[in-house]
């Protein structure tokens, strides 16, 4: 499994994927409508960035809220590969609003 980083001006959300094609179709196309991506893409003069998160950034301790705990938890974006047991792609980050 791969992690990639869509960071905008919104937020960053982190996808997990076998391949950089399947996080983009399922980023644009299941995750995000055509209304927010057009909203994403006019509001920045940057749109989205798209990237993959790859060796020592796997393993840096973040503080990031979990929703089934509903408090911060401190864990690596390698812990959370480890431990995913859902279907990808898989949106696993998100802002939280």
């Amino acid at each position: 499994m791969k992690l990639f980083s869509f960071e905008h001006d919104e937020g960053t959300e982190v996808v997990i994927a076998r391949n950089a094609k399947d996080a983009v179709i399922h980023y644009f196309t299941k995750y995000q409508d055509d209304i927010v991506t057009d909203d994403l893409m006019s509001a920045t003069e940057d749109g989205i960035k798209i990237s993959e998160i790859q060796g020592d950034a796997l393993l840096v301790k973040r503080s990031i809220f979990d929703e089934e705990l509903n408090n911060q938890i401190e864990i690596s974006y390698q812990d959370m590969i480890d431990e995913y047991k859902g279907t990808v792609p898989d949106v696993i980050i998100c802002p939280n609003y």
